[in-house]
C-alpha cells in the first residue's frame, strides 16, 4: 500500500487564503463606508431639524415683538427693525400695503351716519432670521390701528 503524501495533507490545513481575506476586507470596507455615510447624513438632518425647530419655536415671540413695534408706529412709511434672541439674529421690515377707515355707523342721537378717519393699516412684514450660516425668511401680514 502506498504511503500518503504528507505535502498534500499539510496543504489542506484550516485557514484563509489571501484571496478570501482580500474579498472579505473589501466587503467590510464597503459596509463601513455605507454606514459612515448614513450616519453623516443622519447627523446633518438632525442639525437641520434642530435649527428649524429652534426658529419655529421663537416665531410667535418674534411676531409678538414685531406686532408691538408696528402698533406703536403712527406713520405712513415703511418700518424696520432688528434684534437678537438667544443665539439668533433677526431683522424685519414692514411695508404699508393699505390704509382704511372703519365703516360708517348710524348714530341714533343725531339720526345721521357717522364717518371716521383712516384708522387701520395693513402691513406686509418680512422677517429674516440668522443662526450662524443658516438663514430663514418668511413673510406675513399684520394689521395696526390707532384712535
Amino acid at each position: 500500500m502506498p504511503k500518503p503524501n504528507r505535502a498534500r495533507k499539510s496543504a489542506k490545513h484550516s485557514g484563509f487564503t489571501l484571496l478570501e481575506v482580500l474579498i472579505s476586507s473589501i466587503i467590510l470596507f464597503l459596509f463601513i463606508t455605507m454606514a459612515s455615510q448614513a450616519f453623516s447624513q443622519a447627523a446633518q438632518s438632525s442639525l437641520k431639524a434642530e435649527r428649524a425647530a429652534k426658529v419655529a419655536s421663537l416665531v410667535p415671540l418674534l411676531m409678538e415683538n414685531i406686532r408691538g413695534k408696528v402698533l406703536a408706529v403712527n406713520t405712513l412709511g415703511d418700518v424696520a427693525g432688528q434684534g437678537k434672541m438667544l443665539d439668533m439674529q433677526y431683522h424685519w421690515q414692514a411695508k404699508l400695503l393699505e390704509r382704511k377707515r372703519p365703516a360708517s355707523r348710524f348714530d341714533p342721537s343725531t339720526m345721521e351716519f357717522k364717518d371716521y378717519k383712516d384708522r387701520f393699516n395693513l402691513w406686509s412684514v418680512e422677517v429674516v432670521v440668522t443662526i450662524g450660516k443658516y438663514q430663514r425668511s418668511w413673510q406675513y401680514e399684520e394689521i395696526s390701528w390707532f384712535k
